[in-house]
């Protein structure tokens, strides 16, 4: 909720709606909604409504990293930024699903400021290919996106998307922000040094600048 608070004590005038599964920010996202007039939505945001999905999510480091993904590097835990636990603090649970077209849908007008603030732990790439066929994602005028490729080894494929999508929604005037932390997460940290010291160049395939002992990775040159 930091973000959401930060930026309703400087965009007062905004409506919030809060979408968030997991239940242990519920009290203090219901809070700011209520403050503002807006709304709070506990459900995973998703390209379904109502659909029941398991939810894998830790009570440590205030469940940062908790996701639809069991596969994440964060689904023991935090655990002081190690990529393995002593002893996993994780659960799973059933969550109900939030398609977010639908609810732009029936809540966005023509003439709205939208601005999209999404952190959504790997959802996020299924989420804005939904927005993009809809054609809901041009009428977005700020989308501040949060990139969880390399957090769970399912969803490697969608790296490029982190630069594709500003690109491709440019040109219908959305202003985007894409923010990653693929070189400043510990536990992502740890997960390159493990997968170099088993094949020198898988990191610069998954899509991120790799072999940093080696130089290049067949001709290719790390950037």
């Amino acid at each position: 909720g930091e973000w959401i608070s930060q930026f309703l004590q400087m965009h007062g005038d905004f409506w919030p709606i809060i979408v968030e599964a997991q239940p242990t920010f519920k009290d203090d996202l219901r809070v700011i909604a209520q403050n503002y007039g807006g709304m709070y939505i506990q459900r995973a945001a998703w390209i379904t409504e109502g659909e029941t999905m398991t939810f894998h999510a830790h009570t440590d480091a205030g469940g940062m990293g908790s996701s639809l993904f069991g596969d994440s590097v964060y689904s023991e835990g935090f655990c002081d930024g190690d990529l393995k636990c002593n002893h996993s603090l994780g659960e799973a649970y059933d969550v109900t699903t939030l398609d977010v077209v639908s609810l732009l849908e029936r809540v966005a007008r023509p003439d709205d400021y939208i601005v999209l603030r999404m952190d959504i732990e790997g959802a996020e790439y299924e989420v804005a290919r939904r927005l993009i066929n809809s054609g809901l994602a041009c009428s977005i005028d700020n989308w501040e996106f949060e990139g969880h490729a390399m957090y769970a080894k399912q969803n490697y494929k969608y790296r490029p998307v982190d630069g594709v999508l500003p690109w491709l929604l440019r040109g219908c005037g959305v202003t985007m922000n894409v923010y990653q932390y693929y070189k400043a997460d510990p536990k992502l940290q740890k997960l390159r040094e493990q997968v170099e010291s088993e094949d020198a160049c898988a990191w610069l395939r998954f899509g991120v600048d790799g072999c940093s002992e080696f130089g290049s990775c067949g001709g290719i040159p790390e950037k």
